[in-house]
């Protein structure tokens, strides 16, 4: 690999570790003014608009419900040739696609914050919801099935069509 994309993958995983510690940050700030479950809420909210936001580039391959498609373009548009999170696709049939990814700079950073397990755990679960925008934007259903946060292998996301 060379040494200016070995750089910019370095910079890319430094930049997801700082929106880690930025969530961290406005949560804890939140938190004193009006609690945690509040502050989570919050936040949860704003991310879920911005995953939402992000779901444009898939609405032609939702509305054809290609999962396929949908997985191939996770795994296509992945920062850093895959480099950051380490997508790759577990299984996709014609009414889901299931997506693993080996990597997470955002738990990097908490734990490298000192944060619980607990404490880490929340904070994935405030992050998700930029996936839950996504996906749910696109009219599907989102189950993340395992979570590095919880010291599992992988983050498993199943997207599949709603009941």
């Amino acid at each position: 690999m060379s040494t200016e994309i070995e750089k910019a993958r370095l910079e890319t995983r430094d930049a997801f570790k700082n929106r880690g510690l930025l969530y961290r940050l406005f949560f804890e700030e939140i938190s004193k003014e009006i609690g945690e479950e509040k502050a989570a809420n919050i936040m949860k909210k704003a991310i879920y608009r911005w995953g939402g936001a992000k779901s444009d580039r898939y609405h032609a391959l939702a509305g054809k419900k290609d999962f396929k498609g949908i997985a191939d373009e996770f795994i296509r548009t992945s920062v850093c040739n895959g480099e950051v999170f380490k997508p790759s696709i577990h299984k996709v049939d014609n009414k889901s696609t299931v997506i693993d990814m080996e990597g997470c700079p955002l738990v990097e950073a908490w734990r490298e914050m000192g944060l619980s397990e607990e404490e880490i755990t929340k904070m994935c679960e405030i992050s998700n919801a930029t996936d839950y925008g996504k996906y749910e934007g696109m009219g599907f259903k989102l189950t993340i099935e395992s979570t590095l946060a919880k010291g599992e292998e992988k983050c498993r996301l199943k997207i599949e069509e709603k009941d």
